[in-house]
């Protein structure tokens, strides 16, 4: 955990910097004969928890002749935690929008009686409760796909398919979302030809719409650009935008479930 082989109480608390005082604590529970609990603690880029207790002898009038000091990696823990209150809220937030949606287009329909909406009213009214309830079972679907994947159910399928001509269909899709932000989005034409990969090509298509789903919200300005590259016996996908990006200390933390980074 410390990175060195001198574990002495000075060595330990120089190496917590100013996070831990151990030998204060220390000299605290030797002098009141009372335990001692840290709350958690920040240490590099772990989560400690550290406990101290003293060691008495009770045959000689309860004299203190040292503590046992207990430092606990609660970073997993301290993760997982996160993870749960990142999916409340990310839940939530992904929920409401959706529902509101075809809540209001619903009570529309139900005060039509008194309101006279014309069929083309109607249709648009129709159409966003339609698109809507779509977006929700796509929620819902995602999350019951994370539940296969963490229970280990996961069937690949593979087949041989042109990667190309899924990657176009895809792009395809997101062309009208990124003329609403003013976005270009555009595969560029692989420089040799590509031969058929092997792959589950409904997982395939999965992994690539969620990257440019990312790529469209987190880019304001310019656009994405999906590009392809023959490495072996694989074929690279490369999506590449013009957005914020990722600072590289949160990077490590891409494939955390339900992190997001600001």
């Amino acid at each position: 955990m410390f990175n060195t082989d001198d574990l002495t109480l000075e060595n330990i608390t120089k190496r917590l910097n100013a996070t831990v005082n151990l030998s204060d604590y220390h000299r605290t529970v030797m002098e009141n004969k009372t335990d001692y609990f840290t709350k958690d603690t920040v240490f590099e880029d772990k989560f400690i928890k550290i406990f101290i207790a003293p060691v008495i002898l009770k045959q000689v009038q309860e004299k203190v002749i040292g503590s046992v000091i207990l430092i606990e990696d609660i970073t997993k823990q301290k993760r997982l935690e996160e993870s749960k209150t990142n999916f409340v809220a990310i839940t939530a937030h992904e929920l409401r929008t959706p529902i509101s949606i075809i809540k209001g287009n619903a009570e529309l329909l139900l005060g039509a009686t008194s309101k006279n909406l014309s069929d083309s009213q109607v249709k648009i009214i129709l159409e966003a409760i339609e698109k809507n309830s779509g977006h929700l079972l796509k929620i819902v679907n995602d999350f019951l796909g994370l539940t296969v994947l963490e229970e280990k159910r996961l069937h690949f399928k593979n087949t041989k398919f042109d990667i190309v001509k899924m990657a176009n269909e895809v792009v395809s899709d997101f062309k009208e979302k990124a003329a609403e932000k003013d976005l270009y989005i555009k595969i560029a034409v692989p420089p040799e030809l590509l031969p058929e990969i092997v792959a589950d090509q409904d997982r395939t298509r999965e992994v690539i719409i969620n990257i440019l789903s990312n790529s469209l919200q987190y880019t304001e300005k310019g656009g994405i650009t999906l590009s392809f590259e023959k490495s072996g016996d694989f074929v690279k996908v490369l999506v590449s935008d013009t957005g914020i990006g990722i600072e590289s200390d949160e990077q490590k933390k891409l494939f955390q479930k339900f992190h997001t980074v600001g």
